[in-house]
């Protein structure tokens, strides 16, 4: 018997201000651990609400977009709780708070090639079992990993049902925590235990052995230290709507955001393509970037794809 939760759940139906007078004897940790209880069960009864009996994978094998389209119902399918203050709270637990929310944990990882933070094993692997809730059963971390690691070399329903409504990012950062965990396992308890700087370093070499070579044109790049870029063309129908004012008009495009809105539209352009690691992209590829804007003069008696390719 809780007698603070029966009487929190109690003046839950009264005005703010009258549900504040009835609670002002209870200090804010308890109100706090108190709203934590009852949203919790708030959130299980509309999950039970949503899956109203059905069979999640079969739903997702069958009719995709109607999980997708419910975070409630993706999130139970891939074994996360809907409830965002636990789900948090275990990743920032798992990552030694370098991660404070799911979303900063799966978006760095998918954007290991660019960007090395000194993640442990265990944040790989929580990354590669969909930001599972461990938190929330009895099975360990590694235990839910060895099953996931088993259901895909099976393909199994539930796997096929996961990979269907996984989202882009989660998808690259699945595949580049399944590159890196093998090496990671491998690593002595000395490599383990070095301080941030040298571990983000070992991090970093473990990527260049573990994932694939860049593509050959990158690879050239990398290897003569030659100035590369891309050639851009001023549409005609940009230039007649912004021609007077194109630069600022450029330098707009290239900070808004692309979708889903992980990297900014200059980016977009070559920020994602695989280089082995950091150093290469920022300390090779990023000073030897160009812009080429050739002056354009159109002719009219032309479609303009056949005035561009002229």
């Amino acid at each position: 018997m809780d007698p603070n939760l029966e009487l929190y759940k109690s003046v839950l139906h009264l005005g703010v201000a009258d549900r504040r007078q009835r609670l002002q004897h209870l200090p804010r940790s308890e109100l706090s651990r108190l709203h934590i209880i009852v949203t919790r069960e708030k959130q299980a009864q509309r999950l039970e609400e949503l899956i109203a009996g059905r069979d999640l994978v079969q739903l997702a094998l069958t009719d995709p977009s109607e999980v997708i389209e419910c975070t409630p119902l993706k999130y139970a399918l891939l074994g996360r709780t809907t409830y965002s203050y636990d789900e948090d709270e275990m990743v920032s637990r798992i990552t030694n708070n370098i991660a404070r929310s799911s979303q900063i944990l799966v978006d760095t990882i998918a954007r290991f090639d660019q960007v090395t933070k000194p993640f442990r094993l265990d944040a790989l692997k929580l990354v590669y079992c969909d930001i599972y809730y461990v938190d929330g059963g009895n099975a360990t971390l590694q235990e839910i990993f060895e099953a996931r690691l088993q259901e895909e070399e099976l393909q199994t329903p539930a796997e096929q049902a996961r990979e269907l409504v996984r989202y882009n990012a989660l998808k690259r950062a699945r595949r580049n925590a399944k590159w890196m965990i093998p090496a990671m396992e491998r690593l002595s308890e000395e490599e383990q235990a070095q301080p941030t700087h040298e571990y983000m370093e070992t991090l970093q070499r473990i990527w260049k052995q573990a994932s694939p070579a860049p593509p050959p044109w990158i690879q050239k790049i990398l290897d003569t230290r030659q100035q590369w870029g891309f050639i851009y063309y001023l549409s005609r129908e940009a230039n007649q709507k912004y021609g007077s004012d194109w630069e600022s008009v450029w330098a707009s495009i290239k900070d808004s955001m692309a979708p889903p809105a992980e990297r900014n539209m200059g980016d977009a352009t070559w920020w994602s393509i695989h280089c082995q690691g950091e150093d290469n992209r920022r300390k090779v590829l990023e000073p030897l970037l160009t812009e080429d804007w050739p002056k354009f003069y159109p002719n009219d008696s032309l479609a303009e794809d056949e005035d561009f390719r002229r």
